[in-house]
């Protein structure tokens, strides 16, 4: 990927505020969105049933006609695809963010670091009181290393971001090759990983319960994701998409500025490069009966690079939406629900739990795959309509609000001009 002679610029002013009106990218929302979206495919999981059935669809629930079609479908369309977007476009903030402040010399790196704190404070709040698959606290950690890299340019980002991807997978390859040549490394993979039926009911009654019962789980899940999965996995990972991402946006793929023919031939690389190989990941998985020795090390290489490029394609396909005259509703629609995605994202959170856990409707446990489609679909068409009413009198969303007016140290105005 080549840099072009001229990157399309945002930001029209150095104005010391957030990014508002004309100086905001209609394709970063629009893709937003979209990822948005897909994001509730693969969490909707989490919400509804036990943390197992996440890696292991197998250990609760029906996973035959529908129901496994399903499970199969998210695999290889939109399971870590769809955070792999998110990641990417979280490094084109950061360079969208702090372009215009670096060409015209005024301070960006307290801004930034507040930003990131903040970021990291709504986080903690969202994976401890609501729900711990939050990602918030990770994109913090992350965008507090990158934002170095913010200058540099394209081939280097590309470089690096791909680097980081490899080492991140190098725990798979270690402990997977632990388990090849030891059935104690094995055997201690399936335990710590695999719960009993005694262990798997307790969690279904404790989400049942009061938001003090199912407490302890969620607390000890969320400790596990920041303190193990973050510094041995996620960081690598996502710190190399969110260089990707900057890479993508300085070369305009993310603004689609590209050509249709580019964006056609990007579509077809990534689909011919990730769908077999995570289709392949999951019939590997499959056929080991997700076994966690197997499944959690080996078997999720696949995917792991497979999502990637998968991501790719599908970012090539938002791109050419965004550059057809068709479907205009839809985009702005779409452009609405990315530009207030953090109150969506935890929105999505505080919907979901209201209707799995016990202080809501206590469904956790008791839907299948094909129930929780429709619950998704549900919690899509509630925010959809609402997003764009909602900025139809408001200029962010109310965490977007909060976020900027606590960043900026000033108080934000919130309401459209008549």
């Amino acid at each position: 990927m080549t840099e072009p002679p001229e990157i399309p610029n945002p930001i029209e002013s150095s104005q010391a505020g957030p990014i508002l009106g004309k100086s905001r990218i209609d394709s970063l929302d629009v893709l937003r969105g979209f990822a948005l979206m897909g994001i509730l495919i693969m969490n909707i999981q989490s919400f509804s049933m036990p943390s197992d059935a996440y890696f292991n669809p197998m250990a609760h629930g029906n996973v035959e006609g529908i129901n496994a079609l399903i499970w199969i479908l998210g695999y290889i369309f939109v399971d870590m695809k769809f955070m792999a977007m998110f990641s990417m476009l979280f490094g084109a903030g950061i360079v969208l963010m702090s372009q215009h402040r670096d060409a015209a010399g005024t301070p960006v790196v307290a801004l930034h670091y507040r930003r990131m704190l903040l970021l990291l404070l709504f986080g903690t709040i969202h994976a401890y009181l609501i729900w711990y698959g939050d990602i918030l606290f990770t994109y913090a950690i992350c965008g507090m290393v990158v934002f170095w890299a913010r200058k540099w340019s394209i081939p280097v980002l590309v470089t690096s971001g791909a680097i980081l991807i490899v080492v991140g997978s190098s725990l798979f390859v270690m402990i997977g090759i632990g388990t090849y040549f030891s059935e104690d490394v094995a055997a201690e993979i399936r335990t710590e990983n695999s719960s009993t039926a005694e262990e798997l009911n307790a969690e279904i009654a404790a989400y049942r319960g009061t938001w003090i019962d199912h407490f302890p789980h969620r607390a000890e899940q969320a400790i596990g994701l920041q303190f193990f999965v973050l510094p041995t996995l996620f960081f690598w990972r996502v710190s190399g998409l969110m260089l990707i991402g900057m890479a993508l946006f300085k070369g305009g793929v993310l603004s689609a500025a590209k050509s249709s023919t580019f964006y056609i031939k990007m579509a077809l690389l990534g689909g011919c490069i990730g769908l077999p190989l995570t289709s392949f990941g999951a019939y590997w998985s499959w056929s080991k009966d997700f076994d966690a020795a197997h499944a959690l090390m080996w078997g999720a290489l696949p995917n792991w690079f497979g999502s990637v490029a998968v991501a790719m394609m599908w970012i090539a396909l938002i791109m050419l939406f965004i550059r057809s005259p068709i479907f205009a509703g839809v985009k702005s629609v779409l452009g609405a629900y990315g530009r207030t995605a953090f109150t969506n994202y935890i929105g999505q959170s505080v919907l979901a739990t209201a209707v799995f856990y016990g202080y809501g409707l206590g469904w956790f446990g008791s839907v299948e795959r094909t129930g929780q489609i429709g619950i998704v679909a549900a919690i899509w068409a509630v925010q959809l309509m609402i997003s764009p009413i909602w900025l139809r009198y408001f200029r962010f969303g109310p965490l977007e609000w909060l976020w900027r007016t606590a960043a900026y140290k000033k108080r934000q105005p919130m309401l459209r001009e008549a």
